[in-house]
């Protein structure tokens, strides 16, 4: 057989693959469940919403509101309180100038140059303080702190009046803060000014009485007290006794105490004994003038003139302290102070004495 070239074609009989479709299909709820759903979202969005924002929001805006009131009341309380301890402080030195102008009676023998309240050594040195604060102080009219409220003054002079109570306020509130907190350099300042507040009115009438004319008008010049006191016996009472005309009160016997307390502290002696005796001479004059306007004298006048005089003893024996210490470290052996201690032992006895002594007339002088 003969063989010749031939071709096969294979052919595949297989089904051709089935092209794949997409389908969407759709799932269907109840409605009661897609309500839930809503209703559980809702719930969690508001209390969301009302417990992590709102609430934490509400309670700040509260507190805050409770803390403005709050401010606001302790603040309006203060100024409220404030007003009224001045109009009360105010009220209470206008009875007290008012009282003494009516009650008190002043002797015919009256020396002038013993109205004002220091003596000649310590003179200058007030001049200095006095005429430095004057240059550098503003020119402005002066207020009587201690006149008299009629009810009839007009805007201005009442709130000059405020204003210069509320720096007397200020004034001995600073010379207390400064006593306590130990700087005694403030505090004598403050003290010399508050003193020197209380004398300027009897210096305003004293020049308006017998006006005399000098180089500087506007200088301070200081006038101090002669040996001579006042007598007040039962043969010149015939004029009132007008301590506040006389520069004299018991608030200046109060600053002069506390004036020379500094200057004890500081060991200035000779300064502290004058302002001692300055204060004690003040009181002494306004119990003797009280007990003769009203035949007695009462426990809180005995008293304030009771612990200037300890307060003198007692700056008294401190200073013979240190000056028996002085000797005893530098001119003295140990053995050789024996004899200084026991005249320092009787020296202390008697002026211990003599305020008990002080003390026991003065009550014995009191009205029960």
């Amino acid at each position: 057989m003969m063989m010749q070239n031939f071709s096969v074609q294979l052919v595949d009989y297989k089904s051709p693959k089935k092209i794949q479709k997409e389908y969407t299909l759709g799932v269907m709820f109840e409605s009661s469940i897609i309500e839930q759903k809503i209703a559980a979202t809702q719930k969690k969005f508001f209390r969301t919403f009302i417990v992590l924002f709102m609430a934490p929001f509400l309670f700040m805006v509260t507190l805050f509101l409770i803390c403005e009131v709050i401010y606001l009341t302790i603040f309006t309380r203060r100024i409220f309180s404030t007003i009224n301890d001045l109009f009360e402080r105010i009220d209470m030195l206008s009875k007290q100038h008012s009282k003494l102008n009516r009650k008190k009676m002043l002797g015919p023998n009256k020396s002038k140059n013993s109205n004002e309240s220091l003596k000649t050594k310590d003179a200058s040195y007030l001049n200095t303080s006095m005429n430095n604060r004057n240059v550098n102080e503003v020119e402005t009219k002066k207020v009587d702190v201690l006149q008299d409220y009629q009810g009839n003054e007009s805007c201005m002079e009442v709130t000059k009046l405020y204003r210069a109570a509320n720096k007397l306020i200020k004034t001995l509130s600073l010379a207390n803060t400064s006593i306590q907190q130990g700087n005694d350099n403030t505090a004598l300042l403050n003290y010399n000014e508050v003193a020197h507040l209380f004398a300027e009115r009897h210096q305003a009438q004293q020049s308006a009485n017998v006006p005399k004319r000098t180089k500087n008008s506007n200088q301070w010049q200081y006038q101090p007290a002669v040996d001579q006191s006042i007598e007040v016996t039962e043969e010149n009472i015939v004029k009132p006794l007008n301590l506040k005309q006389l520069g004299l009160s018991s608030n200046l016997a109060i600053c002069y105490n506390n004036i020379a307390c500094i200057h004890a502290k500081k060991r200035n002696f000779m300064k502290q004994n004058l302002y001692f005796e300055e204060a004690i001479r003040i009181e002494e004059l306004i119990v003797r003038a009280n007990k003769l306007d009203r035949n007695f004298t009462t426990a809180g006048e005995n008293f304030k003139l009771a612990v200037k005089h300890f307060n003198y003893g007692y700056s008294l024996y401190r200073q013979y302290v240190f000056y028996i210490k002085a000797k005893k470290q530098h001119l003295f052996g140990k053995f050789e102070a024996q004899p200084y201690i026991w005249s320092f032992n009787l020296f202390y006895l008697a002026v211990q004495v003599t305020i008990m002594s002080k003390i026991v007339y003065s009550a014995g002088q009191m009205k029960i």
